[in-house]
């Protein structure tokens, strides 16, 4: 029988105490994280949770204006990822483009300088290897991230 967890049962699989809040902030659904959005090479904002739990992450687009792309793209169905078939968690850091950089990446550029960090999670889906990619404002969030993703798959993993 599986239990459900809660943000305060996986402390003590936490490093840091942030990560139990950013923990309790994605079963709460009060998490958006930009992600790469890789068919028009952009970005998008998410609305990202996760299950009590702690086995899969869901994400949707936060609509920001109401312009007929964004209304066509909150339309979209939820995007889910079980924590158990990811295959890699590898930390992802880009130097700003030279050419036109999008409102994101200009964003990303005013914390950081002219670098971007983020996550790349690799994972199976229809027979196909997909691939999310997550930004954070710096090195040292990205570190955090990176950490936090794999304590949560490990611990998906061996609950399975």
């Amino acid at each position: 029988m599986q239990r459900t967890m809660r943000a305060e049962d996986f402390r003590g699989m936490m490093a840091l105490k942030e990560d139990a809040e950013k923990v309790r902030r994605l079963v709460d659904g009060r998490t958006q994280i930009p992600m790469l959005n890789h068919r028009r090479e952009g970005y998008d904002l998410m609305n990202v949770t996760i299950d009590a739990h702690l086995t899969t992450l869901q994400w949707s687009p936060v609509v920001v204006m109401a312009t007929p792309d964004a209304l066509h793209r909150q339309g979209q169905t939820v995007q889910t990822l079980n924590l158990e078939d990811v295959v890699s968690i590898v930390p992802w850091t880009h130097k700003l483009p030279t050419k036109k950089p999008s409102m994101t990446e200009l964003e990303m550029a005013k914390k950081g300088g002219r670098w971007y960090f983020g996550l790349c999670v690799a994972y199976p889906k229809h027979h196909r290897t997909q691939q999310l990619t997550m930004l954070c404002t710096n090195a040292a969030e990205q570190e955090q991230l990176v950490a936090s993703f794999r304590t949560l798959t490990r611990a998906a993993k061996q609950r399975q």
